[in-house]
């Protein structure tokens, strides 16, 4: 195994590594992987600029810029949900 996947082998199983093989997925991989609708895969991926198209049919999502984005957007809840908590303890020390 190249990289740092060798880290995680203990906890990944045959389908996870075949996964992390792949540098471009289709909208059906993505959805099975990652388990969202069609929908919500498209709109992320389209948001996260990773959606290549070649001709009118053929459309594939690149799995390193889809996963950095949804890092990212997982980092920015965390922290408002973090900032939000710390108002709410702020609000509630202030009024009791």
């Amino acid at each position: 195994m190249s990289g740092t996947i060798w880290m995680y082998s203990d906890r990944m199983d045959d389908w996870d590594i075949l996964f992390a093989q792949r540098s471009f997925i289709t909208y059906g991989d993505g959805c099975d992987y990652y388990d969202l609708t069609e929908k919500v895969m498209t709109r992320l991926a389209q948001e996260a600029g990773a959606v290549y198209k070649i001709g009118s049919r053929f459309v594939r999502i690149r799995r390193d810029v889809f996963e950095e984005y949804i890092r990212e957007e997982y980092r920015k809840e965390q922290t408002d949900e973090s900032k939000t908590d710390r108002v709410k303890s702020l609000c509630r020390s202030n009024w009791s």
